[in-house]
């Protein structure tokens, strides 16, 4: 009886993972198709750094967020959706692969000391694009590969100035640039925050319920 308990979950197991991997690639799968499918459109995608779910269309009102929440409401809003590591790295691969982790290679952050990087053969959404007729870019926070080219990225203009400023600045110049481009284009603006200490804007708005936790609070 053991052995079949034992048995059983382990296959049960087996099928999880497998569905899991299988939702993961029919995602990255439908949404290269549906780009392919309308005739090649261009795509701006856009990351924050630990964003989670702090906008207001997710229904927080510590915060303001009025042009993403238009988007929203435009568009297709993901509830019910995770990342598969609560590392930075990892969990960036996945989205750009449409594979896990263990699968991709990049089990750990892309820095030094742990270096993890895709294994051999693993192809990043930007490649894929760019194999069929993309003009890729990069704008801004990467965290995956030092080497921009292995992932498929053809150009990669620098940004210049203050921080997110910048990084906006650079996108916006790359998309003007573009408005009579012949191929199709992918741009990827990835912004630092609000992964880092908050330095910009007006003081903490406490009756708002915004606070720095005690533990931080030396560095307001």
């Amino acid at each position: 009886m053991l052995n079949n308990f034992i048995h059983k979950k382990i296959l049960n197991n087996i099928i999880m993972n497998f569905r899991d991997k299988l939702f993961l690639a029919l995602l990255l799968f439908l949404v290269i198709n549906f780009c392919f499918a309308q005739k090649n459109p261009n795509i701006i995608m856009v990351t924050c750094h630990d964003i989670g779910h702090h906008l207001g269309c997710y229904g927080v009102e510590e915060v303001s967020t009025p042009k993403i929440d238009r988007l929203a409401e435009k568009g297709l809003m993901f509830r019910n959706l995770y990342s598969t590591s609560a590392v930075c790295s990892p969990g960036r691969e996945s989205l750009l692969t449409g594979r896990y982790p263990q699968s991709n290679g990049v089990m750990g952050l892309n820095n030094e000391p742990w270096s993890w990087s895709l294994n051999d053969g693993e192809k990043h959404i930007a490649q894929i694009l760019s194999e069929n007729g993309y003009d890729t870019y990069l704008v801004g926070l990467n965290h995956i590969s030092s080497d921009v080219k292995r992932l498929g990225y053809r150009y990669n203009p620098p940004v210049k100035g203050d921080g997110e400023a910048g990084i906006t600045k650079a996108a916006i110049g790359v998309i003007h640039r573009l408005e009579n481009s012949i191929n199709p284009v992918f741009i990827k603006v990835g912004y630092n925050l609000v992964h880092r200490l908050f330095t910009k804007g007006n003081s903490i708005e406490s009756k708002k319920g915004i606070f720095v936790p005690p533990l931080f609070s030396k560095h307001q």
